[in-house]
């Protein structure tokens, strides 16, 4: 289950320490999903992704081995291209 939402776990520690950004826009609806805009240069980004998912693999590669690791890199990885696909 981590592995699905590590690019968002890391996001949120980078927000806190102003590496990445939320702002409100102006005239959207309280409580709308559009609400907030995201600004996620490093988690997010193309590379950020594939960085945090081969350190993610890796980190559990040596746990569970090369074949787990491997596994849970695209894992990591699919997080990104679902969000291309469907932000």
């Amino acid at each position: 289950m981590l592995a699905t939402q590590w690019l968002n776990v890391v996001f949120m520690p980078l927000v806190v320490l102003d590496f990445e950004r939320m702002e409100t826009v102006d005239g959207a609806k309280t409580g709308a999903y559009s609400q907030p805009a995201i600004y996620a240069d490093y988690a997010q980004s193309l590379v950020g992704a594939f960085a945090l998912s081969a350190v993610f693999a890796a980190l559990m590669a040596y746990h569970y081995g090369k074949e787990s690791g491997l596994v849970l890199f695209a894992v990591v990885w699919s997080h990104w291209l679902l969000d291309l696909l469907l932000h």
